[in-house]
């Protein structure tokens, strides 16, 4: 086989294969657009989860209390959570398919690889999932009969897809270092990238970004429920706000660790340049327009006024995941790019599945929006009050 960049790959650890020989069934610019926005997608999902789950559980605790001036706005946000992490939490698992998918087309002989080395934690990953989903069906279910339903539940949910973040970014940020493999080689699998550098600054990043999403989405369902139970929906409206900006101040030193720890990269990658002034831009946005949501908020919780800012808030926090996807995209081709040239991606054009991807992913996205749309948003928490 006379692949350009042959010689590249004989430079390469003797454990990792060669390029597929079938090809990539698209253009690699076209799948790494895919592969960022599917991933931008999985992020917003997996965020209202993990992030909703940590408030869940903080509500949870707090509902038990036998202060009802405490226990009221707890009761309220336990109520919606019991029904929204369910459907979360499936998205969330679901829109992860996609990007993983892409991840194993265009860099499968480095991902495969890196992923029998830490084949303990990344298998681990199906069944701790499974656990954390039955747990969280288990506590939505004893919630739905009363407010006072035990927290073990959240609990567990919450600690599995913390795990689940770990493992996630363990291989991730292994497989595009292939100069790492040599030490981490193993029969048994158990190694874990904890010397890497950046491993963990990179997940301490991803969890406080992942959490924020979900405070963004916990605030924008408070605003909407102080039309019906102002009181308590104020009182969660003031709670989540300032988890927020706490959140908000730790990522900002997340981001100068991590940026810290993966050197001039930041600056002299255009790519992770651009993702991150987009992200930066978001950011802003989020908390430039949720400050203008609270103070619309308090002269009349609930208002046209007091919506439409937290819609730009949560516009915001979507961009901000947007450009997030770009640099940490910009950061994996630019630890691969001594070993994997553009030329080496050989395009064995396959029209029919990715019209039919193209196809689905369209309707998927128009179907959710519709359901956002649609979703009795009003009527849904006039019942939860009741």
């Amino acid at each position: 086989m006379n692949l350009p960049g042959e010689e590249m790959w004989r430079m390469m650890p003797a454990m990792l294969p060669g390029p597929d020989p079938i090809g990539i069934p698209a253009p690699p610019g076209l799948l790494q657009a895919l592969l960022v926005l599917t991933y931008t997608l999985h992020t917003l999902f997996v965020g209202v989860t993990l992030g909703g789950t940590a408030i869940g559980l903080a509500s949870a605790v707090v509902g038990r209390s036998h202060d009802e001036l405490r226990a009221a706005p707890a009761r309220l946000l336990g109520a919606h959570l019991s029904q929204a992490l369910p459907v979360a939490m499936a998205f969330s698992i679901t829109t992860g398919v996609a990007p993983l998918l892409f991840v194993q087309v265009l860099y499968g002989p480095f991902f495969y690889t890196a992923s029998t080395f830490v084949a303990w934690s990344w298998i681990s990953v199906v069944p701790v999932l499974i656990v954390g989903y039955y747990a969280l069906y288990a506590w939505a279910l004893r919630r739905n009969r009363g407010p006072r339903a035990p927290a073990w539940g959240l609990a567990v949910t919450l600690g599995a897809l913390v795990w689940t973040a770990f493992a996630l970014v363990t291989n991730m940020s292994l497989f595009p270092h292939p100069e790492r493999y040599g030490e981490l080689f193993n029969l048994s699998g158990t190694a874990l990238n904890l010397s890497e550098p950046t491993m963990w600054p990179r997940y301490v990043h991803a969890v406080l970004h992942l959490l924020l999403v979900g405070l963004s989405y916990v605030l924008a369902v408070a605003h909407v429920a102080a039309r019906v139970a102002p009181e308590p929906a104020g009182r969660v409206r003031v709670a989540v706000g300032r988890a927020l900006a706490v959140t908000v101040a730790l990522q900002a030193a997340a981001s100068a660790w991590y940026g810290v720890a993966l050197g001039p990269v930041v600056e002299t990658v255009p790519l992770v340049r651009t993702g991150v002034v987009v992200a930066v831009a978001g950011g802003v946005v989020m908390a430039g327009a949720w400050l203008l949501a609270e103070r619309a908020a308090r002269s009349r919780p609930g208002g046209p006024g007091a919506l439409r800012w937290a819609a730009g808030a949560v516009a915001g926090t979507a961009v901000m995941a947007a450009g997030l996807a770009v640099a940490r995209h910009g950061v994996r081709m630019d630890a691969l790019a001594p070993y994997l040239q553009p030329e080496m991606w050989r395009v064995s054009l396959q029209l029919a599945p990715l019209l039919l991807f193209a196809l689905l992913l369209v309707a998927g996205i128009a179907f959710v929006a519709y359901l956002l749309l649609r979703y009795p948003w009003r009527e849904g928490l006039e019942h939860l009050r009741a």
